[in-house]
């Protein structure tokens, strides 16, 4: 009998060899010239200068004709339609997902099965033999067990519960739908393992695929190049157009230069959403963050100012050069808006000799106003 320490151990070997990193990883062994986004749009270019010059490359073999570069080309749009790794390696985890979920719920039916089992033979040594019948006395970690075991057990749960359904359900340890629902679950896991594994396959197959259909491109791509600047060895012009850095440069003329990032507030490092970067100098060029702050602009090359701004936040400005064909990353973090204290002047105090003067002035003026007043008052009475 298997100790519940070896058990353990045998499963999580078993759980980690599920784990869909499978063969795939293959595909990084083949080396291209550039990155694999530009790669076919490379190829297909330089057989077309090929195909423009083809009586030239034909001095050089006579295995350049038109049907031979109409080979090359159906090749590289093939394996260019072939499914990503990404994709296929997506595919494979949600084959998982639901074989794992079969799993958690084979799992549930296993204890309400051991429940049923214990509550209907008393006696030690018969229930332990009625457990062995069902497929419990193998099956003991139910959230981790090898998709193997599940299938040996829901096989012979599905017998056992065939032949003691009956006596399970005089005993009031459970119902009939018990047997109908191991009954499902053995159709539903059989379904999910039978499609993890196709997934599986179409998976490595998928590798094996683009690998081979990688060098077969590399193979006859690289003779090409060699046989161009061969030909063009004293033609500075012409030669380049057969050189990698020069045929990426050319795909890579073809795409939009880009800028993406995110932006934060700079207090709290939380995403700022609905803020704006904007072009210097032309507005209609802006982006605006999602709600995860995030912003991309697509443009052409060349060198730009950018403006980050938010309501409330303090403006940034930053320099960027970009390259056609490349999305570089800009992060920004602004900050609030500097709040000025209005300062109230204090009102001006006239020196103390400019203040004399003024009043005495003023009593001056007092003093004749007075004797104005006395005089037309005497003249009245008289």
């Amino acid at each position: 009998m298997a100790t519940k320490a070896t058990k353990e151990a045998t499963a999580a070997a078993a759980s980690a060899s599920e784990t869909p990193t499978l063969q795939s990883t293959l595909l990084e062994i083949v080396r291209l010239p550039c990155a694999r986004e530009y790669f076919f749009q490379m190829a297909l270019t330089g057989w077309g200068y090929c195909r423009a010059d083809i009586k030239l490359f034909q001095d050089e073999s006579d295995r350049y004709t038109e049907t031979f570069i109409d080979e090359q080309v159906t090749l590289i749009n093939t394996v260019k339609a072939l499914p990503d790794v990404a994709v296929r390696l997506a595919e494979v985890s949600l084959a998982n997902d639901a074989l794992v979920a079969w799993r958690q719920q084979v799992g549930s039916l296993s204890k309400r099965l051991g429940k049923a089992l214990a509550y209907t033979f008393k006696n030690p040594a018969t229930l332990e033999a009625e457990r062995k019948l069902s497929g419990l006395y193998e099956y003991g970690i139910p959230s981790s067990e090898p998709w193997g075991s599940v299938d040996k057990f829901l096989t012979k749960a599905n017998t056992y519960l065939t032949n003691k359904i009956a006596t399970l359900v005089a005993a009031k340890a459970t119902k009939e739908s018990l047997q109908t629902q191991f009954v499902e679950a053995a159709a539903g896991f059989t379904v999910a393992w039978t499609e993890y594994i196709a997934k599986e396959k179409a998976y490595n197959d998928g590798t094996k695929a683009v690998n081979d259909g990688l060098k077969a491109i590399l193979a006859e791509l690289n003779p090409m190049l060699d046989d161009g600047k061969s030909i063009y060895e004293f033609d500075p012009v012409n030669i380049k157009k057969f050189t990698i850095k020069y045929l990426v440069r050319e795909v890579r003329g073809g795409h939009p230069a880009g800028l993406e990032g995110y932006m934060y507030f700079a207090e709290t490092g939380k995403p700022m959403a609905n803020a704006r970067v904007v072009v210097a100098g032309d507005s209609e060029k802006f982006a605006v963050t999602d709600a995860k702050g995030k912003y991309k602009l697509n443009l052409a090359e060349g060198s730009f100012d950018f403006i980050y701004s938010a309501a409330g936040m303090a403006p940034q400005t930053v320099a960027r050069k970009l390259t056609a064909g490349v999305s570089s990353r800009q992060n920004v973090s602004l900050s609030p808006v500097p709040v000025e204290v209005a300062i109230v002047p204090e009102t001006p105090q006239l020196a103390a000799p400019v203040t004399n003067t003024v009043r005495e002035l003023a009593n001056a003026v007092s003093g004749v106003m007075n004797g104005a007043t006395n005089g037309a008052t005497n003249g009245a009475a008289v």
